[in-house]
């Protein structure tokens, strides 16, 4: 369940912790090791090494270790064709006595040294009191750290919900203003729209007076028209051909009554029609014959006088 999770975070740090102590102790005395070997001289009398203070031997001893450190991790492994075995048998000869002592002194020296370092730069340099009490200080400088961190974390916490809420006001303040320049637009747009159709309605308004104005012109100049050329004399001469104009009318109505009522008759004759029109075309034919005879004899006949 997750009530385990804590106990493995707790664990997890705990470890983490003392990696990064062994890491530290482990750093400083390969460091130590170095110093202590650089620092040996040659006797220019016997022409032999001095003492190098065990720095070379537990040089090897350390190097010897990290390198079985290394096929732990896998121990069918093999480091340039030698096993964990071989490398613990050719390890070289640990330190002992007084070198030891003397090595493990100076790393406390420099752990040390580093840790009151450390606390004075967390107290920003005001450094009071003996060293035991700096030291006392030193160890519970993690406690405080930690505190710290957790303080930090917290705050870390607290701003980003404030930045949550931040951005979520500027996404709804965003939101409004949208919304707002939607409905200024809109309302623009009908302020506009309105303006023109004022505008429009006013033109409308000014184009039907001109229409009337006009047209009443019109009418003014045709009454003056008529007023110009309807005298009392034309006025009794017009109306005198209207009369005559209406008997002619009527007479060619009544021609034409006649002559609807000719074509009615003709169309009841039917066929008896065509024949007595051939009739009629042989016998004025036969006439103008004998008319024609008639004259050329009275031409060939003498005169008297």
């Amino acid at each position: 369940g997750t009530h385990f999770l804590p106990q493995t975070e707790a664990r997890l740090q705990g470890a983490r912790r003392r990696y990064l102590e062994l890491s530290l102790v482990h750093s400083e005395l390969a460091a130590t090791l170095d110093r202590r070997h650089a620092s040996s001289t040659t006797n220019p009398r016997s022409g032999r090494p001095s003492d190098d203070g065990g720095g070379r031997g537990g040089r090897e001893v350390l190097a010897a270790g990290e390198a079985q450190h290394c096929l732990r991790l896998h121990p069918q492994a093999t480091l340039l064709g030698l096993s964990s075995d071989h490398l613990r048998l050719a390890g070289g000869r640990p330190l002992t006595g007084t070198g030891k002592e003397a090595v493990l002194r100076e790393v406390q020296e420099r752990l040390k040294a580093k840790c009151l370092r450390v606390a004075q730069w967390h107290s920003e340099g005001k450094a009071s009191g003996s060293e035991s009490l700096q030291l006392a200080k030193a160890a519970q400088l993690p406690g405080l750290v930690a505190q710290q961190i957790n303080s930090l974390d917290s705050v870390e916490a607290q701003l980003r919900e404030k930045r949550k809420e931040n951005a979520l006001r500027q996404h709804q303040h965003y939101k409004i203003l949208v919304e707002t320049s939607e409905m200024l637009h809109g309302a623009l747009e009908q302020a506009r729209l309105g303006s023109v159709a004022r505008s429009e309605q006013v033109r409308l308004d000014y184009l039907q007076a001109r229409t009337t104005a006009l047209l009443g012109k019109q009418d003014v100049m045709y009454y003056q028209l008529l007023k110009g050329i309807c005298s009392d004399g034309r006025l009794q001469a017009l109306k005198e051909i209207r009369s005559l104009m209406a008997a002619r009318l009527r007479g060619v109505e009544e021609q034409l009554a006649q002559t609807q009522h000719t074509l009615r008759h003709y169309h009841s004759l039917g066929p008896e029609l065509a024949s007595l029109a051939q009739q009629y075309a042989a016998t004025l034919a036969e006439i103008e014959n004998k008319q024609w005879a008639l004259t050329e004899l009275l031409k060939s006949c003498p005169t008297t006088n």
